[in-house]
């Protein structure tokens, strides 16, 4: 009797062992979902027109529309990953950049489509108005007339809509690729080690390496992003590229 009902709590305290593990995998899964949904919303609006102003003005509405999702899915990853490694007591380090690499594209190319959207909208809108302005130079009606009203008031009408549309959508496109920049410059940050660095140092190999204090010529040099490090453990005194000054290449 005793054994069977220790044998009944081990695999109750294995059940409950196995909750923790699947709680960060849930959330995990529900980040990707999001994720692949966006992104299979994007590709139902494939084959690509290029040379279709409607077609690239639509893509990028849908892509600015519906960017809530790929942000509220990097947070999901985020916290799944945290949660995962939290139980685990190690990294996946390869497989997080990886997905935050994936994340960092989506909010690059948000950012891409804006200056093209702004561009293509433009185009239209020029197009409406002149085509408007070029009936009005041929009926050429009577200044105060119901017809010049008319007129007038689609021109304004147009610009309204052209207006509201262009700041809507780029407002859209600028604050959530600027969220997903962040959450993936977070994720990446926390999938290396803080004693990693971007470089080693080119005499003993060492990774524990910190920004030195520049001369005239090396404060010159850094418009070429080309900063003074010192390793820690040799001394030794080197010069490498690196975007913010410390001793990483870029952000991270």
């Amino acid at each position: 009797m005793n054994t069977t009902s220790d044998k009944d709590l081990e695999t109750k305290n294995l059940d409950l062992a196995l909750l923790p593990r699947a709680f960060p995998a849930s959330i995990l899964v529900a980040g990707l979902m999001l994720i692949c949904a966006y992104t299979a919303d994007l590709l139902s609006q494939f084959p690509p027109r290029l040379y279709d102003l409607q077609w690239q003005i639509a893509f990028a509405e849908g892509a600015m529309n519906s960017a809530t999702v790929p942000v509220i899915g990097s947070i999901f990853l985020l916290l799944g990953f945290w949660l995962g490694d939290a139980i685990r007591g190690q990294k996946n380090k390869g497989i997080q950049r990886f997905v935050y690499a994936l994340v960092l594209l989506f909010g690059i190319a948000l950012f891409l489509l804006v200056p093209l959207y702004i561009s293509n909208v433009t185009k239209i809108f020029d197009a409406q108005i002149a085509k408007v302005e070029q009936q009005r130079d041929q009926i050429k009606p009577e200044p105060g007339s119901e017809l010049a009203v008319r007129f007038n008031s689609a021109i304004d009408v147009a610009q309204g809509q052209y207006w509201r549309r262009l700041l809507r959508m780029s407002a859209n496109g600028v604050f959530h690729g600027a969220a997903l920049f962040v959450i993936a410059l977070a994720g990446i940050r926390y999938a290396r080690d803080k004693a990693d660095a971007g470089f080693e140092c080119p005499s003993c190999r060492s990774g524990r390496i910190a920004p030195a204090v520049k001369t005239p010529i090396e404060a010159s040099l850094s418009i070429l992003r080309i900063h003074p490090f010192t390793c820690q453990e040799c001394s030794f005194r080197f010069r490498r590229f690196s975007l913010t000054g410390r001793p990483y290449r870029f952000f991270f």
